[in-house]
């Protein structure tokens, strides 16, 4: 005779209140894919899109932002005056996006005043590519082929939302700038000089 099995219960959905049915919020999405489904450029834009969304969100909710490496900020002076140069390194910016600065830079300074030096992340356009005649608007045109993730060196006069402290850091508090600060400068006794008691938000 065989043997009576009792299928177990479905497993309550973590949360869920007995009676009720279980609240869900809304969340990234992504493309479902299947055999004989068309896909266009703009299917594969919203696949890019997904993936770098839920690697911001990780960066920006696990990390948090601020300087991971390098970025040390230097004084000096050039024929035309004083400038500052950015060294090489990463960061993330308060929306969780890596910015990278591959090569030193060099900024000219102004002739006076308090300024933040600080870092943000920038896309731009590299090198064109022919279209198929008829799938641009009518006719054959040459469209942007690449865009590269870069970094750009800013000068910003105005403060961070919270002051920073002196020995902690102040963390990314632009967040109308999505920037990360990197250095506070002051002009004293006739010369630029870095404010040490200035602290920028670095990570583990």
């Amino acid at each position: 005779m065989p043997l009576k099995t009792k299928t177990p219960p479905a497993p309550k959905p973590i949360g869920s209140i007995p009676g009720k049915e279980p609240q869900q919020a809304a969340g990234l999405t992504r493309l479902h894919y299947f055999h004989g489904r068309l896909l266009s450029a703009e299917d594969l834009t919203r696949e890019q899109d997904y993936l770098l969304q839920a690697r911001w969100r990780h960066n920006r909710l696990l990390h948090g932002c601020g300087i991971v490496t390098g970025l040390q900020v230097l004084l000096g002076n050039l024929a035309s005056g004083p400038t500052i140069r950015v060294q090489p390194g990463l960061a993330i910016d308060p929306l969780g996006r890596e910015v990278v600065v591959t090569e030193s830079t060099i900024l000219k300074l102004p002739a006076a005043g308090a300024l933040y030096v600080a870092i943000r992340y920038l896309e731009r356009a590299v090198g064109s590519i022919p279209t198929l005649p008829g799938s641009a608007n009518g006719s054959e045109l040459a469209l942007t082929d690449l865009i590269e993730e870069a970094a750009e060196v800013i000068l910003e006069s105005e403060e961070p939302l919270v002051q920073p402290r002196r020995k902690k850091p102040s963390g990314c508090d632009w967040d109308h700038l999505n920037a990360v600060p990197l250095a506070r400068l002051r002009f004293s006794r006739g010369k630029w000089r870095l404010d040490h008691h200035f602290r920028a938000p670095r990570l583990p």
